[in-house]
């Protein structure tokens, strides 16, 4: 995903746009540390953004109330989204459509997790 906003930055029509990776974390004491790995992260995939650290004040509130309240004013949000299974697609979907409808443009891209994309078996 930060390769894509990398890229995304790189058109003229988007070039001063700002670029911010969000982390939600549950507790304050996590925070410098988490703000040491994105930074890191970011240096060694030389990407420049603004690392922003939210820490989830009530553990019940659900990450999309979040996520809705920190990108509902941004001109584009790349969320990554992962493949369901069969049985839990259509919840998965209107999650996702309702997630999108509150945020604006929003693009998705399938979070890799652990796969290979090079693998050749």
């Amino acid at each position: 995903m930060l390769l894509l906003a990398h890229l995304i930055h790189q058109h003229r029509a988007w070039y001063n746009a700002s670029v911010r990776l969000i982390r939600v974390i549950d507790n304050q004491e996590g925070t410098e540390q988490t703000k040491v790995h994105m930074e890191h992260l970011l240096n060694s995939i030389r990407v420049s953004a603004e690392v922003v650290i939210i820490v989830r004040e009530d553990p019940g509130q659900p990450m999309a109330d979040i996520l809705c309240e920190n990108s509902r004013a941004t001109d584009l949000t790349i969320l990554g989204m992962q493949v369901p299974d069969l049985e839990t697609l259509e919840t998965y979907r209107q999650y996702l459509d309702n997630l999108m409808r509150q945020m604006g443009s929003v693009l998705l891209a399938r979070s890799a997790q652990t796969e290979d994309l090079l693998e050749t078996e």
